[in-house]
């Protein structure tokens, strides 16, 4: 899960990761919807590079 924060940063999105399975975001006040597509496009980005087998844990619900 660190890596899709250090992919993320690369890309200009600041996230968290905690408990190695949890993504915090917290984005200013002050976000607009242009904000949000762009933070969208670069979540799908890094989602696609991502593979849950190498992250050592896979929750399901």
């Amino acid at each position: 899960m660190f890596q899709l924060v250090l992919d993320a940063m690369a890309e200009g999105l600041l996230i968290n990761c905690s408990y190695d399975v949890v993504m915090r975001f917290l984005p200013p006040y002050i976000l607009t919807e242009k904000d949000v597509d762009r933070a969208v496009k670069v979540l799908a980005k890094i989602f696609k590079r991502f593979k849950p087998e190498a992250a050592g844990t896979v929750v399901q619900h």
